[in-house]
């Protein structure tokens, strides 16, 4: 089976590839990563009391992986979360491609490349800022009457145009619709359902990966064509 490799993110906004990083030597290179997401399908088998330590153990494992095999001495990593999903580290450019071999990690993104500014100029001669709306439901497994809450969340995009901004905040619902564990142990994931509007902006000083400008929560009545159908006949799902 082919191993799977970390999608690497940020290269080309300093103008490198893996080649040119490896050629700065001890450059220090500031970067954050992700741990090889669980396929949350896997859990549903159990009972919602079991799931959390499950998934505590599988990240902490990843995290173990990677410490594993990395060959050039304790990998200082700043954890940000519990369970650790995603580590911030800072490591010398001649190594950060190590870790771009490693299966334990799903993302790579380099944050800072120490004296190298982003590139923006080529950006902008050719894309332009645009806002999305869409809507996410907030789905509980289990739930099948009641009320259901929804989000109408903004983000702006660096695109071509309207619909490769589209393309992109689906890619990154991907990202946003992870599935969780709420406080009585049933899985919660904000599942995507469709853009509702696109907005052609003006300002330059956006983040091109994408960055939420506005999110509303609101609710509706539970009824079958928002339940999410998890294959497990359970009571009505808990809080989010």
């Amino acid at each position: 089976m082919r191993q799977k490799r970390p999608t690497v993110h940020g290269l080309r906004e300093f103008g490198l590839s893996v080649s040119k990083l490896k050629s700065l030597g001890t450059t220090k290179i500031k970067l954050h990563a992700d741990l090889r997401h669980l396929k949350e399908s896997s859990l549903f088998k159990f009972a919602p009391v079991e799931r959390q330590r499950m998934i505590e153990q599988h990240y902490e494992r990843q995290l173990l992986r990677v410490r594993r095999a990395w060959p050039f001495g304790g990998l200082d990593t700043v954890r940000v979360e519990r369970p650790i999903r995603r580590f911030h580290c800072t490591v010398e450019a001649r190594h950060v491609s190590s870790l771009f071999a490693m299966e334990a990690l799903e993302y790579v993104w380099i944050d800072e490349v120490k004296g190298r500014k982003r590139i923006r100029t080529s950006l902008r001669t050719s894309t332009r800022w645009y806002a999305v709306q869409a809507r996410f439901a907030i789905q509980v497994e289990g739930q099948k009457r009641g009320l259901q809450n929804y989000e109408d969340r903004t983000l702006v995009f660096r695109a071509q145009g309207p619909e490769a901004a589209k393309r992109k905040l689906k890619a990154e619902s991907a990202l946003y619709g992870q599935p969780y564990l709420n406080p009585d142990g049933y899985m919660v994931r904000w599942a995507f359902e469709r853009i509702l509007d696109v907005y052609d902006l003006y300002d330059e000083e956006f983040n091109p990966e994408g960055t939420e400008v506005a999110s509303v929560l609101k609710e509706r009545r539970m009824k079958p064509e928002f339940e999410w159908k998890t294959g497990r006949r359970k009571k009505d799902g808990g809080s989010r």
